[in-house]
């Protein structure tokens, strides 16, 4: 059965290579720019807060991005973010990629250890976070960072020499009042105003399409298991990604909370790269998530079953109108046989379900007219930028077809869809990426007679 592929991406570019690899050889620096001179007063981020188009977004950006220059922040730098999905945290995480910083997203619901976990690993020389914030819960990031941080109460902004976190220097706060030992975001746009705009371009243009742009901290095991994607590997599978959803630049796609590790990051990616608008709700409550789907006729939402479930069982989700939702992606293992007939009785039928790791991206996909069966027991068909095969977990030979065993993806074209490796653990690098290319997910699983795949769970 062939699979149904024929997307604007992948059709064949000069030199007969797929258009998402011809046009991958960028960075999310000029694909901002691109979207500002493309979709200039087109609308781009919608909060309780404003309203921004793409222009002042992308304003918004190069003022945080003169501001960190200033800083001596640039190329190689790690820069931790906390905070909510907000009109700023959107514009910080574009104005990273601008200058060559690596973005480390510390998720909304994170602990005291987690953000330490994250600081210390990652070697961030930065943090950017909101004082206080509601995510699923309220959180009172202040005390976590005075408490992780004691010696900012006697430092000086930019210069602090904390005990825990010797390589964290630069405290930037968001709020408008002023801490002890931290900078507010209005000082750090300030004093990007003495770096030109010649600086801000020299600085962009010697970001390379491999170089990273996120250091993605996967739920926390323990382990320090953290993705390093490059600028390219973003650049190429959004194009794919879009293509899959239809998403236009009349679409509304609401950014998840900031509890995940991927996916508040990579919607304004997905957004940007076509124009559509990102809707932001207030907080990150399934009522008010739902209020937002409502009233501002969100079309596309990308996330896993857990959101869309939480969705589904609050208490007046009936009496929410979400008809406009026709567009969306659940990630992850396979969307249960139950979520899926939700779904499709409150007639999200263009709700896809996929398989997806942070080192990969999307792997595999179901579409709508594979039917309710499908998409609920399976994964999809694999698409076509990688390859999948499965393999006997004790002598790593291929499985028959229809016969369990470990997982393993491979990307078409080497270093395009696959981390070059986990950040500072060349040890879990080694294990899971092979020498030939081939990344063990350690997902259980096979592939049918019809070339779906289906996970079954952990190898």
């Amino acid at each position: 059965m062939a699979a149904p592929w024929d997307l604007p991406s992948m059709a064949p570019a000069p030199g007969g290579v797929p258009r998402y690899y011809a046009e991958s050889h960028t960075t999310w620096g000029v694909l901002l720019d691109r979207a500002v001179e493309r979709f200039g007063e087109r609308e781009a981020v919608s909060a309780p807060e404003g309203k921004w188009s793409y222009r002042e977004l992308g304003q918004r950006a190069d003022d945080i991005a003169r501001g960190l220059l200033r800083l001596g922040i640039g190329r190689g730098s790690q820069v931790a973010l906390w905070m909510p999905t907000t009109p700023l945290s959107v514009a910080a995480q574009f104005a990273l990629y601008k200058i060559g910083a690596r973005l480390v997203a510390v998720p909304t619901d994170a602990d005291r250890n987690g953000v330490e976990r994250r600081l210390s690993h990652s070697r961030a020389t930065a943090l950017l976070f909101q004082d206080n914030f509601w995510g699923w819960d309220q959180v009172n990031a202040l005390d976590t960072v005075y408490g992780l941080c004691p010696e900012m109460e006697s430092s000086a902004p930019g210069a602090l020499g904390a005990a825990r976190l010797p390589q964290l220097k630069h405290i930037i706060c968001t709020a408008t009042q002023a801490y002890a030992g931290a900078f507010t975001l209005d000082e750090i746009v300030e004093m990007g105003h003495q770096t030109t705009a010649e600086e801000l371009s020299r600085a962009q243009g010697a970001v390379a399409p491999n170089d990273p742009m996120q250091i993605m901290y996967l739920p926390d095991d323990g382990a320090a298991l953290a993705p390093i994607l490059p600028h390219r590997m973003a650049a190429a599978l959004v194009p794919i990604a879009v293509d899959i959803m239809r998403l236009n630049a009349q679409d509304r796609l609401l950014v998840p909370p900031a509890s995940g590790p991927g996916f508040p990051v990579w919607t304004p990616l997905l957004a940007s790269y076509v124009g559509a608008a990102m809707e932001l709700p207030g907080r990150w409550e399934p009522g008010q998530i739902l209020n937002s789907i409502q009233t501002a006729r969100v079309s596309a939402l990308v996330g896993c079953d857990a959101l869309f479930s939480s969705l589904l069982d609050h208490p007046q989700s009936g009496s929410y109108d979400l008809s406009s939702l026709s567009k969306g992606l659940v990630l992850g293992t396979p969307a249960s046989w139950q979520l899926v007939e939700r779904m499709q009785r409150r007639g999200l039928s263009g709700i896809m379900n996929g398989y997806a790791t942070p080192e990969l991206g999307l792997i595999s996909l179901t579409m709508p007219s594979d039917g309710a069966e499908r998409i609920a027991t399976t994964s999809g068909r694999a698409l076509p930028h990688c390859r999948v095969r499965v393999v006997d977990t004790v002598s790593g030979r291929d499985m028959p077809g229809g016969q369990e065993g470990e997982v393993c993806v491979q990307s078409v074209y080497p270093g395009i869809h696959m981390m070059p490796g986990y950040y500072h653990n060349p040890e879990a690098t080694e294990q899971k990426l092979d020498k030939e290319g081939w990344f063990h997910t350690k997902d259980r699983g096979f592939v049918d007679s019809d070339g779906y795949l289906n996970i079954r769970g952990k190898a």
